[in-house]
């Protein structure tokens, strides 16, 4: 905590170490279709353009290590915000079977982009980690939900947040949260961080078919 105060007083923000990979936990199975048994580890999915670690981790190491600390699935995000930014840090990767260590650079966790979707105002949801914009009719014709009333369409994702996570994309029309029906932003802005322990339940509408997703923070969906 007196780190994070010591930074707001000189900065005015605390910076976040940034990655810019998206990830999945490990199972038995992919450890032998990857050639090994790493203990523990994160499963490398996608690595965004122009990241930080862009050529230097790939898609399908196993993270391992970052520096000192074991990478699990589920406290990566944490050792990374940690990370200062603009630092190098040995990551221990298993590629093609071999163990490697890998000088990777930090970035620093980008803001969320000021560019949404159809040019309307939108609003950041912080424990879902993306974006929403209020809708018009028209909006919802150009989208194939024309048939709904109301709902907030999705303008932002940041990777490996509780959204992206849930299969969420650019573009869903959210119509609920449970039982009660969106019809403002302000409905699902201070929406509560969800887990598996107390998922959060969203209608959602995409190339005109509904569906429920179970907001949990991770992939088990």
């Amino acid at each position: 905590m007196a780190s994070v105060i010591g930074e707001l007083e000189k900065h005015g923000r605390v910076d976040r170490g940034y990655l810019g990979i998206s990830v999945q936990p490990m199972t038995p199975a992919l450890a032998r279709a990857l050639g090994g048994k790493p203990a523990g580890g994160a499963l490398i999915t996608a690595v965004a353009p122009h990241a930080p670690v862009e050529n230097s981790l790939l898609v399908g190491d196993v993270l391992l290590r970052m520096g000192s600390n074991p990478v699990t699935f589920d406290g990566l995000g944490k050792i990374t915000a940690r990370l200062r930014p603009g630092t190098t840090v040995d990551a221990t990767v298993q590629r093609d079977g071999l163990q490697l260590s890998i000088p990777v650079k930090i970035g620093q966790l980008p803001d969320p982009p000021d560019s949404p979707l159809l040019g309307e105002q939108d609003t950041w949801v912080p424990n879902l980690k993306l974006g929403v914009a209020n809708t018009t009719n028209e909006i919802r014709k150009a989208i194939k939900a024309d048939d709904e009333s109301g709902g907030l369409i999705v303008t932002q994702l940041r990777p490996a947040g509780a959204g992206a996570l849930a299969g969420l994309k650019i573009g869903d029309l959210i119509t609920h949260a449970g039982t009660k029906r969106l019809t403002n932003v302000a409905d699902l802005a201070p929406v509560s961080q969800p887990s598996t322990k107390n998922p959060l339940l969203l209608r959602v509408v995409r190339e005109g078919s509904p569906r429920f997703v179970a907001i949990t923070g991770s992939e088990e969906n």
